[in-house]
């Protein structure tokens, strides 16, 4: 089996879980819940089109009705299995674009199957293993016993189950299942430390800071709180900075203390400098 990659971790993880924020914070609001702080709810896939062309009118017998293209290919893929489309994306040629159409493929196999998928990326060893294996992950979000077996292939496949369960981390992020994301990143590889927990727990705070604020003061390596403590304030701060600037003091230690109220105060300022100004004028000691 060709090497598997891992440089997709890093510096790029940790911006595309920051960037997960930057995309909610441009789409409306959620309704709140009866929290102190309201959930972010996930992003509902856009319904598909109808396929108006099947009957043109109640009156026409149905053998008489032309069969539309729509209707043809809906046909047809009722027919695909899994296996056939990935058959059909090892057709191409072109190896960027048959990698492209095996990720689809699989991502969409693991939605049902993610078991069935990996043997077959493990029967394939020509294929590109590493984004593959990333593909499946992010499909299997859709399964809701994704988290255990996440963590079972983890602890088969040190390797392949990074990439995976990586994956799906951000996925789960993305969709609004911050607490699913931040069970997986509590079971991180060594070296995925820091980049899991920047994309779960700065999407957990964006759900819900109270319950990310729990689940910090369970962290008991020193490194690891600063990185964790950063993601909830990022997150934190993106979701409602005037509510993160006057409760900044729930983080203790005074860096953090620091951070917070620093962060608040500057996702604030470009929201409603007025309303910023006023507050930290409160802040400013009084002689």
């Amino acid at each position: 089996m060709q090497t598997r990659s891992l440089a997709a971790a890093g510096g790029a993880l940790v911006a595309l879980g920051l960037s997960l924020l930057a995309l909610r914070s441009a789409a409306a609001r959620p309704a709140p819940v009866a929290t102190d702080f309201t959930c972010l709810a996930p992003a509902l896939p856009a319904p598909a089109p109808p396929a108006t062309d099947i009957a043109q009118s109640l009156d026409t017998p149905p053998l008489s009705r032309p069969l539309g293209s729509s209707a043809r290919s809906l046909a047809r893929a009722a027919r695909r299995s899994p296996e056939m489309e990935v058959g059909e994306a090892l057709r191409l040629t072109n190896f960027q674009l048959r990698t492209a159409a095996l990720a689809s493929a699989l991502a969409a196999w693991a939605a049902t199957d993610a078991g069935a998928a990996l043997v077959w990326l493990d029967q394939h060893p020509a294929e590109d293993t590493a984004l593959l294996a990333q593909a499946i992950g992010e499909g299997l979000a859709a399964d809701p016993a994704a988290t255990p077996f996440a963590l079972a292939y983890l602890a088969q496949d040190r390797e392949l189950g990074s990439l995976l369960a990586g994956a799906l981390v951000r996925t789960l992020a993305a969709q609004g299942k911050a607490t699913a994301a931040v069970r997986l990143a509590r079971a991180h590889p060594e070296g995925w430390a820091h980049e899991w927990a920047t994309v779960a727990f700065a999407n957990l705070a964006y759900e819900d800071a109270a319950t990310a604020l729990e689940a910090l003061a369970a962290v008991g390596d020193p490194a690891l709180r600063r990185t964790t403590a950063a993601a909830i304030i990022a997150g934190w701060a993106e979701r409602d900075p005037a509510e993160l600037a006057r409760h900044a003091a729930v983080f203790s230690a005074p860096a953090e203390h620091r951070a917070a109220r620093a962060t608040a105060l500057e996702k604030w300022r470009q929201r409603d400098p007025a309303a910023a100004a006023l507050f930290a004028a409160t802040l400013l000691p009084r002689g």
